[in-house]
């Protein structure tokens, strides 16, 4: 099976990167089904003229993303449930739940699992990690806390997004095109408008 990739020696991205971008975008258009077989490394590698190394890397990042799976002995397949496969799901429609007997009514158990949306499990939170790069962040000689950044951001979380960018989605990002703002929600918009009185018009 021969897989319709173009790589460019010349891109800005690596050859590894472009193979990821690619691969992916297949497996979410539908263009490779779930259970497909993958060529192998040698044989893509042969395909398009790049070292086998450069395909097992870009397997390897598929598989890290959950893309494919490898199975030993048998070859790298497109993975049964793709990360991007349930991103929008229908509403369902449920039946009315038929009304209980009033002897049997029983207050609603508190939910096991929070799925609300901007809240924070502080279980899961790596603070002592923070606080201990915190620390060695601010003992450096080149922090300051008065000194005012790029207004785009830090530079090197922009880039790092262009990295991340790049292999997840096969995105070509400079970090200039990239600005780092503060996170709104709805919620607080509307209550800053109810408390700030009627609109002016």
């Amino acid at each position: 099976m021969q897989l319709p990739l173009e790589i460019d020696a010349n891109a800005p991205l690596s050859l590894q990167t472009q193979l990821i971008g690619q691969i992916s975008t297949s497996i979410t258009t539908g263009r490779l089904k779930p259970g497909s077989r993958l060529p192998g490394t040698r044989a893509l590698s042969e395909q398009l003229g790049v070292s086998r190394n450069t395909v097992l890397l870009a397997y390897g990042g598929l598989a890290a993303e959950g893309y494919v799976e490898t199975r030993e002995g048998a070859g790298t397949y497109v993975s049964a449930a793709s990360p991007e496969q349930h991103q929008f799901v229908p509403q369902a429609t449920l039946p009315a739940p038929r009304a209980a007997p009033r002897s049997t009514v029983r207050p609603a158990a508190p939910p096991k699992y929070d799925f609300e949306l901007e809240s924070i499990d502080p279980d899961l939170f790596p603070g002592n990690v923070w606080r201990r790069l915190m620390t060695r962040r601010m003992q450096s000689s080149r922090f300051n806390l008065t000194q005012q950044g790029d207004p785009r951001g830090s530079r090197r979380l922009r880039e790092a997004l262009c990295r991340f960018l790049g292999v997840t989605r096969g995105m070509t990002v400079a970090a200039e095109q990239i600005v780092i703002v503060t996170a709104f929600s709805r919620r607080s918009m509307s209550s800053r408008r109810c408390s700030s009185g009627p609109e002016q018009r």
